[in-house]
């Protein structure tokens, strides 16, 4: 019996599809070179990385303008037929997965998705280096031949959408912490991050629960704030006086003699010579009248002193469940602002726009709580 016929390398009939002329290298080269490393271990995956450089090639026209790429799609085409006639020839497997679409894209989908799994590991154990930053362009580049099969593909975009921004994300972070001479896995991934929410959360929680008990039931000696004027019982003034106020009589000062009282001599003048009586009205009208008060004095006789109003001590505030629900909601607002900005910086990181908008709008709306 003799043995399976090996593929066929693309250059074995006067080219090499390595000689990927240079007005074609950005367009195909890396498909060109996945192809190359599956050639032997996954011969159909490689077979449709160099079937989709072909089309690139034929669509963008390439070969119509330039002399050398029309030379090399020749070359590569004739590969190509060749590699799927092995294929068929050695493996029923693999010729039932070639006539098959949706095995093709399966088989395409799940290599591509194993490469990235790998990667995003290397993320995860921070084991990152050079060599994760090739896995997740490998696993761009697969995602791309999914395109051979167009229908399938937008079948599957929204669910690839996550994993392509991710990787895009890291090639940039890492090449970017290696040009800078710093360490690609000081870094916390998502998990580390949810992990630790889920981590502080509980005592979050208690903290929370505590300060509400706390400000339900307060201390026996606390009481609740309330006015003064409440807590001390001063005589009100009388609103109107009924009847005569029995004062004591004034004292007579007598001209030229001391009085007992020990108060200063009553001048000399004949104008104020006269004396005053209950009312405070004088009994002999002098020449210029002062003016006294119409009304009496508003004090009883026996009126009590004023007591002085004893020092209130500040207390302080107790917070209320509202407080401190107000005070974990404005954290929790401000964290999510936080983060969605965060994502908007990401999304910028490989040019996407809309996303990085979408987020700053919804910081934004959360700031003014809307």
């Amino acid at each position: 019996m003799s043995d399976p016929a090996e593929p066929v390398v693309p250059g074995d009939q006067g080219g090499s599809v390595n000689d990927v002329p240079a007005a074609a290298v950005k367009l195909i080269g890396p498909f060109i070179k996945r192809g190359q490393e599956l050639l032997n271990v996954q011969p159909l995956i490689s077979y449709y990385c160099y079937l989709y450089a072909a089309q690139l090639i034929l669509e963008s026209q390439l070969h119509l303008q330039y002399a050398d790429v029309a030379n090399y799609i020749e070359v590569l085409l004739n590969a190509v037929e060749e590699n799927r006639k092995i294929i068929e020839s050695t493996s029923s497997t693999l010729a039932d997965i070639l006539t098959d679409k949706e095995k093709s894209f399966k088989l395409i989908l799940g290599f591509s998705l194993s490469v990235f799994n790998k990667a995003s590991g290397e993320i995860d154990s921070h084991t990152a280096s050079k060599m994760t930053v090739q896995s997740f362009m490998a696993f761009l580049n697969f995602v791309e031949v999914l395109k051979l099969w167009p229908e399938l593909y937008q079948s599957h975009a929204a669910d690839l959408h996550n994993q392509i921004k991710y990787a895009k994300f890291h090639c940039n972070r890492i090449l970017k912490a290696i040009k800078s001479d710093t360490d690609p896995n000081d870094y916390v991934t998502p998990q580390e991050e949810r992990e630790l929410s889920n981590f502080l959360q509980p005592a979050a929680e208690a903290s929370e629960e505590a300060t509400a008990v706390e400000a339900a039931s307060p201390p026996p000696f606390v009481e609740e704030a309330s006015p003064i004027s409440s807590s001390i019982n001063l005589p009100e003034a009388p609103s109107e006086i009924k009847g005569e106020i029995n004062l004591p009589s004034a004292p007579v000062l007598i001209k030229g003699q001391k009085n007992s009282l020990g108060l200063p001599s009553a001048p000399h003048s004949s104008d104020t010579e006269s004396t005053l009586d209950v009312h405070g009205q004088p009994n002999s009208v002098p020449k210029s009248p002062p003016k006294l008060p119409a009304k009496p004095p508003s004090t009883p006789r026996h009126a009590q002193p004023h007591a002085t109003p004893p020092a209130v001590v500040a207390e302080s505030k107790v917070l209320s469940k509202n407080d401190v629900e107000e005070i974990w909601s404005k954290a929790e607002v401000i964290s999510s602002a936080q983060k969605k900005a965060k994502f908007a910086i990401s999304a910028l990181n490989y040019e996407d726009i809309e996303t990085a908008i979408t987020e700053l709008q919804s910081a934004l709306q959360l700031l003014r709580g809307e």
